[in-house]
């Protein structure tokens, strides 16, 4: 065992506790896809794995009991489309990660937080959020062939800009389909990419 794995140990046994085993596998999987982006993108191994096993950390909380933990932590939720589990259990993560786990690293809090695309890409994570956003989509579980085929060569090739073109192209039309919300640092992005 290396000492990333062995430091991530708590985690897991955390994550077993609280998650369906499927998600837990999606979580895994999500943590080996960041270790290998770490090194294109020369992020912390260490932190990228982390960042990826502990993604999903309020994810299987039932809806009405993630609204209610927001309520009374209380989250900053600063649009109606934060209320919904699709989005929210991104920030709620993130504060479950530091008041559960005693993780306090800006960075992990902050690409946990980020990777429904709540809050602001701030310099120092804006890497670790998009390749977090790459990973949830890469792992191998994931069945939708069409996004692979188009998003895996530039991200594995290290080209970020053009990773996170083709998934905010992607990702808007997905979550229309399936009637769910889309967050509007999502729009913002798509203006960005697809506007100019």
């Amino acid at each position: 065992m290396n000492a990333t794995n062995w430091l991530l140990q708590p985690y897991h046994e955390h994550l077993r506790r609280t998650l369906t085993p499927r998600r837990y596998a999606h979580s895994v999987a999500v943590m080996d896809v960041m270790a290998r982006l770490a090194a294109v993108y020369d992020l912390d191994p260490g932190v990228a794995q982390t960042i990826g096993l502990l993604h999903d950390l309020a994810h299987d909380i039932a809806p009405e009991e993630q609204l209610r933990l927001a309520e009374a932590i209380p989250l900053p939720l600063q649009h109606a489309s934060e209320r919904h589990p699709t989005i929210l259990h991104a920030p709620l993560g993130a504060h479950l990660a530091q008041a559960d786990l005693g993780i306090t690293d800006p960075v992990i809090l902050a690409a946990i937080t980020q990777h429904s695309y709540c809050g602001e890409n701030a310099p120092f994570s804006a890497r670790y959020a998009w390749c977090l956003r790459f990973a949830d989509m890469l792992e191998p579980g994931r069945t939708w062939q069409d996004l692979t085929a188009q998003l895996a060569e530039p991200v594995y090739g290290g080209d970020l800009e053009q990773g996170a073109r083709i998934l905010v192209g992607w990702m808007i039309p997905f979550l229309h389909r399936r009637d769910l919300p889309v967050h509007p640092n999502l729009y913002q992005l798509h203006r960005q990419f697809f506007d100019n």
